[in-house]
Formats: structure tokens, sequence, C-alpha cells
């Protein structure tokens, strides 16, 4: 499971922060007796790139079918509204920032 953190769109890209909040995560953080918060993992998507589109605007599609039409106008309406929810699917490690 994810939370969503904050996101940015500047020039067509796409990045999003969450947290790692799955308890299998959380239950190895106690075994080990560590006080560690939750992982923090960046995402990135050009939206120039077709295959990043379609997947980001498919996921985003199924993480917000929920929410009422009006609110979900631009990409940033959609970026927007996702903030502070916890989803139990996460983004393709292929799409990861690894810094």
């Amino acid at each position: 499971m994810i939370e969503i953190c904050s996101v940015s769109l500047h020039k067509g890209i796409v990045e999003i922060e969450v947290l790692d909040v799955s308890e299998l995560r959380l239950e190895q953080m106690r075994e080990r007796n560590r006080e560690d918060e939750p992982a923090e993992l960046k995402y990135r998507f050009d939206l120039h790139d077709i295959e990043e589109y379609n997947y980001l605007g498919f996921w985003l599609k199924r993480a917000t079918k929920r929410m009422p039409a009006y609110r979900k106008k631009t990409w940033d309406d959609v970026l927007l509204c996702i903030i502070g929810h916890t989803y139990s699917q996460g983004f393709s490690s292929k799409y990861r920032v690894w810094e």
C-alpha cells in the first residue's frame, strides 16, 4: 500500500512522492525494533512519452473513479485530488526514481 505525499507537474513531467505503508513493510520494521519512517519513494512520468502517459492515465482513472467528474477536469485537478489518499496498488518500479 502506498500513501501519496506530494505531486508536481512541470513541463509535461509528473513527479509523485509516496510513502510505502504496506503491512509487510511495517511488520518488518517492528520485527527489527526500528523506529524508521516508512520508505519514501519518488516516481517520474514523462507525459510526452505515450506509454508513460497511458500508464499514468489508466492508474489515475482507477484511483479517482469514486470522485465526482466535476473535480477531474485537468491533470492538475486529478493529481491534486490524490494527495493524502492511500492506495492498495502502487506504481510500476519501472518509473521509480533512484537517487
